[in-house]
């Protein structure tokens, strides 16, 4: 079985690679009414336009221009494009595209003609494709399927469009295309809800149906009626009017409609918290009281408000599984359920859910937990109010740091595009008192470099004071990495306000100042059993920042797949699944870029001698033979040659001063069965293990001959610990105790024991991460200071780009607590900070991380309806 699993393996890499660099099949989707093309080649012009002469469409509200802006950026953000266009023979250069609407109308509605003609030719000078449409809408589908003819080359560097000529003629089979979501249920974030308008662009549906309100809460605005949305969970947990007419407008401009949906009379329970007299009794909270004509009366103001905003010609008025008689549902419960008992029950949970209205809205009232994750070091606060002007501004006077970089810059608008993404702001706080206003944010860093190591102080202070004229909030800091924190935790203690429907600065004034306890706070990503697209890793660093992670440990290739280019090296990456799951050497170093500007260490890992069977695919004289294709060949010179071209190459742009080199899991048997390497070992008088230590100290020579100091899996230590270079950390992984001897030898550690801080382990619990205490029996400070800090492992076997988020979140930040924050403030029972962890998930989503509930196992959905707050 093991080698008909290496033959499949490698079966996987021919029809893959194959089905790749044939390129003749059609992926498009959906597929078109018609298609016609060819077989030749056109790149991407770098300065790709848009023209629309001839066009009757005038694009006042931009609808076609954002279009075609996120079509080239899509097109485009798949890798790093390195062509340089202008050096190419114009007569195979798409310069841009051309479209023509032959109606000025921009009126979305049921009906419209989305029908598109896309042509693009493989000769003209110069080269334009060109969709024609009779309205806008039928335009966006015509560019949605444009960007799917649109490649990246690995060849080139670029973007190809293949098989030109291209004539494509399309309209949609049916007008009624459409996805409905529920927010009553659980409340999707206004951010969550436009990725979703998003991606149905991708797949042509063009009805967004918003299943609003429901039985279990009620979260959005009528302003006819304004205690209808006391039936939301919390106040958080709420739509505004505007959100609701921003969604519509985002909608819009993605040729998407939205159906808004009122389900009575029944499923309206939550109606009634607001305004009791539509329940027909206590015991019968739905259906909505016929009887009533303040029901009707009700209804009539909802949809008045509703055709203010929702102009889709359709509005739903669900009408589904209505029980009219409450006795009938007691009997039913009687007859199958098990009597009287269960008519209590009945009763008695009612009498919960509405208790978890009351209380969840009366926590959010209370206002007065601290809810910064994780706990910083020091935390003074007051009780008082300010409002984030809507000029919100920098400031910078009497800093060192030049912030040539931007990085500074950049995340103060990160900061303030994360505080105000939640709702849409309507204060005008140039009418509200200036003394009760923070105008800005003042930050000065001691330092000029934006040098980033592991090691560099990480610490700041924050002051938002309640009162100054004008009103600043205060970082000082000794690097940018330390400001960027204080940014992370004032985003923190601004919440966007029900009432005044803008930003407050609550319990000023404020007084922060913090410091990370350990300086290696990391999380690894695994490319080797899954591919993950550039802009997931991008998505996953964002998050990390969040709750103050600092080292992207990077486990780039292994046994299954060598996604990687090695400039030196370039066979290795046909060791990857496909052409198109492989990142280029710019790929990587833009990574490291991106990482860098939100102060996060990259660290690159190459798992050696085992975990290495794909280096093979493109070098197979690595394999020892082909029966026995890892551990990598021992015996021959090539192997320590090729480490060296990785890790000089690695140089170039991973400047984290460690490099991971691996060293577990090495089964050394085949070495021992394979003549030449059974051979080599002979001849000098080396067994399996011993071997195994000569390959694991040449290749930590190497490293340390590039300037890297070495990490490695614990089995080095546990084998030959004493051989190693002094320069080596050692990565816990396998259990308990191992910190405690690592230290005491003199060599640093890195605690990620796979009991507790394994985040593929599913059934590891967020409490179990909170507890893992990395200096657990290491008494001695001086030890203790060997203990570099701790990781979260999310091993691929069953994470790819479709589960990563939920499984990194929110279990990533319980153990990110337990590194940042000091030992006498961690909580001794997790329990205590339940609550706060709770906050932290749900603003998580609110910032379009997708973070799973804290209950149930790790990546588990929602078990029931319920606030995101307790969950």
């Amino acid at each position: 079985m093991g080698r008909k699993g290496l033959f499949l393996l490698y079966l996987v890499y021919v029809l893959v690679v194959s089905a790749d660099a044939a390129d003749e099949h059609l992926n498009i989707w959906p597929m078109p009414k018609s298609v016609t093309y060819g077989s030749g080649n056109l790149y991407l012009s770098n300065y790709f336009e848009l023209k629309t002469e001839g066009s009757k469409f005038a694009d006042a509200s931009g609808i076609l221009k954002d279009a075609f802006l996120r079509t080239v950026d899509v097109i485009r953000s798949v890798h790093v494009i390195e062509v340089n266009t202008s050096k190419i023979d114009p007569s195979i250069v798409l310069k841009g595209i051309h479209i023509v609407v032959f109606s000025p109308s921009d009126e979305l509605q049921h009906g419209i003609d989305e029908s598109y003609e896309l042509h693009i030719p493989a000769q003209g000078s110069p080269l334009y494709a060109h969709i024609e449409a009779q309205t806008v809408y039928g335009a966006l589908h015509g560019l949605e399927t444009f960007s799917q003819v649109c490649h990246y080359d690995i060849s080139s560097r670029g973007i190809l469009v293949h098989q030109v000529p291209w004539t494509i003629v399309d309209q949609p089979r049916f007008s009624y295309r459409g996805l409905l979501i529920d927010t009553s249920r659980h409340y999707q974030p206004v951010s969550m809800i436009k990725k979703v308008i998003d991606s149905m662009t991708y797949a042509k549906l063009n009805v967004l149906h918003w299943h609003i309100v429901d039985t279990q809460s009620f979260p959005l605005e009528i302003p006819s009626y304004p205690k209808l949305w006391d039936g939301s969970y919390s106040v958080s947990e709420r739509y505004t009017f505007s959100d609701a007419a921003d969604i519509v407008s985002y909608a819009k401009k993605r040729g998407i409609n939205v159906l808004a949906e009122i389900d009575v009379p029944g499923h309206a329970q939550s109606w009634g918290v607001g305004y009791p007299s539509l329940w027909p009794s206590k015991d019968c909270r739905e259906p909505l009281d016929v009887s009533n004509e303040f029901t009707f009366k009700l209804i009539d103001g909802i949809l008045s408000d509703f055709s203010k905003i929702f102009k889709y010609k359709f509005v739903h008025l669900g009408g589904d599984e209505v029980n009219t008689n409450f006795s009938k549902i007691f009997k039913y419960k009687l007859v199958h359920l098990g009597g009287d008992e269960d008519i209590q029950m009945g009763r008695k949970g009612l009498f919960l859910l509405y208790l978890v209205y009351v209380l969840v809205v009366s926590a959010d009232a209370s206002d007065e937990h601290l809810n910064i994750w994780p706990m910083p070091k020091s935390v003074t606060y007051g009780s008082g109010n300010l409002h984030l002007s809507n000029y919100f501004e920098l400031k910078t006077e009497g800093s060192k740091f030049a912030d040539a970089s931007g990085i500074l810059k950049d995340a103060f608008l990160r900061t303030i595009d994360v505080i105000r993404s939640v709702h849409v702001i309507e204060v005008n706080t140039s009418k509200i008192d200036p003394s009760i206003v923070l105008k800005g944010i003042h930050i000065v860093v001691f330092s000029p470099s934006d040098e980033l190591q592991h090691g560099i102080n990480e610490s700041y202070k924050l002051h938002i004071p309640a009162q100054g004229s004008p009103l600043y909030a205060h970082i000082e800091a000794r690097t940018v990495y330390g400001a960027l924190h204080g940014l992370e935790t004032f985003s923190q203690v601004c919440h966007y306000d029900i009432s005044s429907r803008g930003i407050l600065v609550h319990q000023v004034p404020w007084t922060i100042v913090d410091q990370p306890r350990f300086s290696y706070r990391g999380l690894l990503i695994d490319t080797s059993r899954h591919y993950q697209p550039v802009s997931m890793i991008k998505k996953v660093i964002d998050s990390m920042t969040y709750a103050k992670l600092n080292v992207l440990h990077w486990h780039i290739v292994d046994t299954q797949s060598f996604p990687l280019e090695i400039p030196s090296y370039p066979k290795l990456w046909d060791g990857s699944y496909s052409v198109s799951k492989r990142y280029t050497f710019s790929d990587a170093a833009d990574i490291v870029s991106y990482a860098k500007k939100r102060g996060i260490n990259v660290l690159a890992e190459i798992d050696v001698p085992g975990h290495a069977q794909s280096w093979g695919v493109g070098y197979p004289s690595l394999w020892p033979s082909k029966d026995c294709r890892e551990p990598l060949d021992v015996s021959n010179e090539f192997t320590f040659k090729l480490i060296d071209g990785i890790l000089s190459d690695f140089s170039k742009i991973f400047k984290y001063k460690f490099v991971h080199l691996g060293g577990d899991e090495v089964n050394t048997s085949c070495w021992q069965t394979t003549p030449h390497v059974r051979e080599w070992l002979r001849k000098h008088s080396l067994n399996g293990s011993e071997a195994y230590q000569y390959f694991v100290l040449r290749a930590q020579k190497i490293a340390l001959s590039h300037g890297y100091d070495i990490i490695n899996w614990e089995e080095t230590f546990n084998n030959f610990g004493s051989k190693l270079s002094p320069k080596t950390i050692i990565h816990n992984w396998l259990g308990g105790g191992v910190a405690q001897k690592v230290v005491k030898a003199g060599l640093r550690c890195i605690v990620s024991n796979q009991d507790k801080w394994y985040l593929d382990h599913l059934n590891a619990f967020w409490q179990d991460f909170y507890s893992n205490e990395p200096l657990t029996n290491i008494t001695d400070h001086k030890q203790q200071a060997l203990v570099l800090g701790g990781e979260v492992c999310t091993w691929g076997e069953h994470v790819d780009a479709s589960d990563i988020e939920q499984t990194i979140w929110p279990r990533a930040a319980a153990a990110a607590e337990r590194l940042w924050t000091p030992y006498d403030k961690v909580a001794k029972d997790p329990e205590q900070v339940k609550d706060r962890l709770s906050y932290f998930r749900c603003l998580l989503n609110q910032r379009g991380v997708a973070a799973s509930p804290l209950d149930g196992f790790g990546r588990s959905a929602p078990e029931e309806p319920g606030s995101c707050y307790k969950q």
